[in-house]
């Protein structure tokens, strides 16, 4: 029952995850700078910090209690998934969400699901349980090839063709961003010591991995709020953010903030149940969840006309893998 909830969780979590860029696609007006920054303040700070406090009112006395060694780890590498969501962003204006988005979260899988499983325990690779996880995470590049290839023939086929170096520089973008935004997953895997500490603290052990977030995505923002104020001023568009401001667009921010936060909060709680395999297993059905829901919104969003028959072709393959990626990496639990 504790696995079936901890599924249940995840396939929450990977829906969220994957519909929360599609409100920022209706605000009106602002630049991506503009959105960003105001998604890092609100979904990695400010309700980010608030749920944290509200599922652990005590995290204040957790974290004055691991060594400082624990909180630094936690900043760093905050920093640094905050400067793949700053890559997220740049390669996404390069190559399109729809092209961007399916590398950056397929490397973004593999990663997050194999670091762990060959850092801690490199053994576990040749078991049943490691093949099918090593087998789920290549089928998932490989459908995020057929879906790569789909976008890349969608975009050629349109009026607003990129150059070759633009094409080959957002690509190396997506490639490090997916690297860096694994970064969540590692974290959590690394900080076993406060996990425990917020289990002593009287945190359920299912909830206890969410003690991460709070204090990692704060150091995240600050890289990326840092790096949109930057972009701001060198656009000189501060007035623009103010002028361009309505209720419309600042709840449709939220909304993106919500649901992506949520997502994460939602991911640790599946980890918890899922067992000893739970960032391992979790983060890659997490992860490919992710894909084909953002994909399908994108189709649901007119983003693929009925003409792009081939194109459409290899979307659907590449769809259909992940989906078979999926339940070969939930097999894996069975095992």
């Amino acid at each position: 029952m504790e696995q079936l909830t901890g599924f249940l969780l995840v396939i929450m979590a990977g829906t969220f995850q994957g519909l929360f860029m599609l409100p920022s696609t209706m605000t009106k007006n602002w630049k991506w700078e503009h959105y960003w920054m105001l998604f890092a303040m609100l979904g990695m700070f400010v309700i980010n910090v608030l749920i944290g406090l509200l599922l652990m009112p005590q995290i204040l006395d957790i974290y004055r209690s691991v060594p400082l060694g624990n909180i630094f780890f936690l900043m760093a590498f905050g920093m640094l998934c905050g400067a793949g969501s700053v890559l997220f962003g740049l390669a996404m204006a390069r190559l399109g969400m729809a092209l961007g988005y399916p590398i950056i979260m397929g490397v973004n899988a593999g990663a997050g699901a194999l670091l762990p499983m060959l850092i801690f325990n490199p053994l576990s690779a040749i078991s049943l349980k490691g093949i099918l996880v090593f087998t789920g995470v290549l089928m998932i590049v490989g459908g995020v090839i057929f879906c790569g290839k789909a976008n890349a023939l969608k975009e050629n086929s349109s009026d607003t063709r990129r150059t070759s170096k633009k094409y080959v520089s957002g690509i190396a973008m997506a490639i490090v961003a997916g690297v860096l935004s694994s970064a969540p997953n590692l974290a959590m895997v690394l900080s076993g010591n406060l996990i425990q500490t917020a289990v002593s603290f009287g945190v359920s052990e299912s909830s206890a991995g969410n003690i991460v977030w709070p204090l990692f995505f704060t150091f995240g923002a600050i890289v990326n709020v840092g790096y949109c104020v930057f972009l701001i001023i060198k656009n000189k568009n501060v007035k623009d953010f103010f002028v361009n401001f309505s209720l419309r667009n600042a709840a449709l921010i939220f909304a993106m903030s919500l649901l992506w936060i949520l997502s994460l909060y939602l991911y640790g709680m599946s980890a918890g149940k899922l067992g000893n395999w739970g960032t391992i297993i979790g983060w890659a059905l997490f992860v490919s969840l992710s894909i084909i829901i953002g994909t399908l919104a994108g189709i649901w969003r007119g983003e693929w006309p009925d003409n792009l028959v081939k194109q459409k072709r290899y979307l659907n393959i590449g769809l259909g893998i992940l989906v078979l990626a999926v339940f070969v990496i939930s097999l894996s639990n069975m095992v």
